[in-house]
Parts: C-alpha cells; sequence; structure tokens
C-alpha cells in the first residue's frame, strides 16, 4: 500500500469511527429519555404524571405533573372548604336558615336537608311553608318563630324548640317557642302531624293580639317547665280559633295543658294531657266526641286572680273571673269524650258575670257530658 493510499484509508477509518459513536450516543440519549431523569414522564420515570419534574421533552406533561402539583393542580390542602348547605327552596340550596327564610317568597316551601339552628326570630307576615323532613330547628335562645301576619305551615317530621344557655338566658319564661297574632291583621299556623314543639321552661305555642288569629294543630305541644304548651291572653279582642286535631297531643307536665282566657272558639278532637287539662275564662271550649282531655294532678285549688290561671288540678275549670276578660267562659264536652279528673264551673268574687254561674259548682266528669245555661244558672246534662 503506498503512503498516499494509507492516508485514504486512514481518513475513511476515522469517518466510520465518527458515524458509530454519534449513533450510540443517540441511541444512549433516546434510552435515557424514556425512562426517566427529565423525559416524558418525568421525575422519577411513571411518577411524573401525578407530579414530579416530567414534560415532553423536560419538565413532564404539563409543567410540573398534568396540572400544578398534582392531578387537580395547585396545593388541595389549600382548597376552600364549602360549607353544607342545610335548606333548599325548589333547586336552589342555602347554608343557613336566615339565608332561606329571608329568600322564601309568598306561597314558598323551606324543605331542610340536614339539621339547622334559627340564630334570631323569624317574624312572618306572609304564607310560608316548612318541611322539616326528619329535621329539627334548634332556636338559639330566641323564640323560633313570630307569626304576625300571613301563615305559617310546619310539615314532616321533626322537632321545633329553643337552646337556652344554662345560666346565661336573655329569653324570659314568659316567651313561647312560636307566637301567633299581632293587631296589624289576620295571622295563622298549622302544625303538621309529625311535627313536635317542645319546651322545657316558657310556653309551647301562644295566640293572642287584636286582629284574628286562627291555630291548627294536628302534631305535638308539649312544656315540661311551669308554662302551658298552649295558651292564649286575656288581653286579646280579636277572635281566636284553636282546633286541636283528633291525632294532636297538648301536654304540660306542671300545669294546665291549654289555657283559655280569650275570646274564640277551641275545638278538641285529640288528647289533651296535664297536671290540668283546659282552664277557660273566656270564649268556648268544645270537648268532641272521640277526645281525651286529662288532668294528672290527684288534688285540686283555687286562687283568684285575674292574671293567669285561677285553679290547679282540674280536667276542666270554667272560670268566671275578675275583671279583664271576655267573660263568661262556655264549656261543652260531648257524648263520646273522655274526661279524666274533677270539672268545676266557679264564680269569682266581683266578676260582672256572678249572677251567669253557681258559686263553687263542682262535678265529676268521667263520661260524656254537657253544661247548658237555664234560669241564669249553669247545669249538667247528658249529651
Amino acid at each position: 500500500m503506498t503512503p498516499s493510499n494509507l492516508n485514504l484509508y486512514a481518513w475513511q477509518e476515522m469517518r466510520r469511527r465518527q458515524t458509530l459513536l454519534a449513533a450510540a450516543r443517540a441511541m444512549y440519549a433516546a434510552a435515557a429519555g424514556e425512562t426517566g431523569g427529565t423525559g416524558e414522564t418525568g421525575g422519577t420515570g411513571e411518577t411524573g404524571e401525578t407530579g414530579g419534574n416530567g414534560g415532553n421533552s423536560g419538565t413532564g406533561e404539563s409543567g410540573t405533573g398534568e396540572s400544578g402539583t398534582g392531578e387537580n393542580g395547585g396545593n388541595s390542602q389549600d382548597a376552600p372548604v364549602e360549607e353544607p348547605k342545610t335548606l333548599k327552596i325548589g333547586d336552589v340550596e342555602y347554608k343557613d336558615f336566615s339565608e332561606a327564610f329571608a329568600a322564601a317568597e309568598d306561597g314558598a316551601t323551606i324543605q331542610l336537608t340536614d339539621n339547622t339552628e334559627v340564630p334570631a326570630t323569624a317574624t312572618v307576615t306572609k304564607n310560608v311553608t316548612i318541611d322539616l323532613g326528619g329535621k329539627n330547628i334548634t332556636a338559639d335562645d330566641c323564640r323560633a318563630f313570630y307569626v304576625t301576619t300571613g301563615n305559617l305551615t310546619l310539615t314532616g317530621d321533626g322537632t321545633i324548640e329553643i337552646n337556652r344557655p344554662e345560666g346565661n338566658s336573655t329569653l324570659a319564661d314568659s316567651s313561647s317557642v312560636i307566637r301567633v297574632g299581632s293587631n296589624n291583621g289576620p295571622a295563622s299556623l298549622t302544625i303538621g302531624e309529625g311535627v313536635t314543639v317542645k319546651s322545657d321552661y316558657c310556653y309551647g305555642v301562644t295566640y293572642f293580639g287584636q286582629s284574628d288569629i286562627s291555630v291548627t294543630i294536628n302534631g305535638t305541644v308539649e312544656t315540661t317547665g311551669a308554662n302551658s304548651a298552649a295558651s292564649g291572653n286575656g288581653t286579646s279582642r280579636g277572635r281566636t280559633t284553636l282546633v286541636i286535631g283528633k291525632d294532636a297531643v297538648i301536654s304540660s307536665a306542671n300545669t294546665y295543658a291549654i289555657y283559655n282566657p280569650h275570646p274564640g272558639t277551641t275545638t278538641i278532637y285529640g288528647k289533651v294531657i296535664g297536671l290540668g287539662g283546659v282552664e277557660a275564662k273566656s270564649g268556648e271550649v268544645i270537648v268532641e266526641d272521640g277526645a281525651v282531655v286529662e288532668a294528672t294532678s290527684s288534688s285540686q285549688s283555687h286562687a283568684t286572680t285575674n292574671n293567669g290561671t285561677s285553679t290547679t288540678g282540674y280536667a276542666i275549670a270554667s272560670i268566671g273571673s275578675n275583671g279583664g276578660y271576655d267573660n263568661p267562659a262556655r264549656v261543652t264536652v260531648k257524648a263520646g269524650a273522655s274526661v279524666t279528673g274533677k270539672v268545676i264551673v266557679l264564680a269569682e268574687s266581683g266578676s260582672a258575670e256572678t249572677g251567669k254561674i253557681t258559686s263553687d259548682f263542682m262535678i265529676e266528669a268521667d263520661e260524656g257530658c254537657s253544661w247548658t245555661e237555664e234560669d241564669g244558672k249553669y247545669k249538667l246534662v247528658r249529651a
């Protein structure tokens, strides 16, 4: 081989080796990209999809993971926590009672989807239905509802009560869980079969004002404190209509279950039970066939007053009281009603209506009976 041929061979060999080396480097680079480092899947190989430093040819499929620092991006621990919705009107959900109640238009139904609190008394001035739906309403040291005008209907299964802080309450014992009535126009309340209104210190449902009032109770109203489950007020001059439905239970552990000092009509189809049953100082009380009125007290008493009940322990007390009331009260117990305990028809001294009632006329009444006025006196007759 001549020198010129030798030089040509050396040059060709060098070029071949350079080509082989370039090909080897390219293969190595490709292999490194498929298995991690800074390749398509990023970070440490297969973990690039949910984080790391992957990229198409650098830092992951999209920046530092599919979207941010994780599959859904951002820092999941810093994401805001949405408050749970506890009520709804139609398909619109609300996080608290105040928000839902403010949004309710006339005729609206508010549906509870969880237990909820009433932070301040809800004043009803339109027609509103609240469906408890198996949930409960707790008023935070305040009356739950005040129906001044319009109508409030409570349906579904559930309980309405007041949470009263021990030793630090601003709510008076003379308040109530629900009040109906004002001087501004007709007001009404309907309590459905599955609804329970309860209180361990104040009244359950009260109804009074100078405008007409209608209350229908088909559920349960119970008190375990010193006040009645259902009560009017002697200052009322509007007509009050109270209906206790056949499935209703009105109960008070330590006083009369119903106190009736106002004009109007109370009709009882269901069960009324308390230390005393019903005391009436005004208006008309009708105990219908099938109704139950029971006094649990084994003793009775009487103390004249023109502020609140005058007696204790009677199944039914019809009182002609000292001034301030639209006297006299009239009570009718129809055949088929069950009355357990003593019944009294009593005239208190000083009453303008004394002449219409025999003094201290007391009867046992565990069978159906009715009272009628004849010759200026009340007489017991079998219905």
